[in-house]
């Protein structure tokens, strides 16, 4: 059973929306579990170094701003439909995507895998 999660910025994927839109790659690391791994067409950053270099110079660098559409869970894991954009993109342009998170019993993204569409 899947249930909706509040629209708060207590879900995991409303929490990571704030860090990425604040460019603030101390909260966003501290989303993830020492042994997280982030999925991403980009590539498998399976290292905390991996990921904040992939952060730093590409999502921060492109001023990406996201917005979570929609949220639900299930036990530990967590599913959004994001929306992105950034001012370096064509007038307009908006990225979508969905994220996985899977987090361990603290609440920490063990595994986050994003699709885009």
């Amino acid at each position: 059973m899947t249930d909706e999660t509040p629209p708060t910025e207590t879900s995991i994927a409303h929490r990571y929306a704030a860090a990425i839109n604040a460019a603030d790659i101390d909260a966003l690391m501290a989303l993830f579990a020492d042994d997280g791994v982030l999925l991403h067409p980009a590539g498998v950053f399976a290292d905390r170094a991996a990921m904040a270099g992939f952060y730093t110079d590409a999502v921060f660098a492109g001023k990406a701003v996201i917005e979570v559409v929609a949220t639900a869970r299930d036990g530990n894991r967590e599913w959004a439909q994001i929306e992105a954009t950034s001012p370096l993109s064509e007038d307009g342009e908006r990225m979508y995507a969905a994220d996985v998170f899977e987090l361990d019993d603290a609440g920490r993204i063990v595994r986050l895998a994003i699709y885009y569409r």
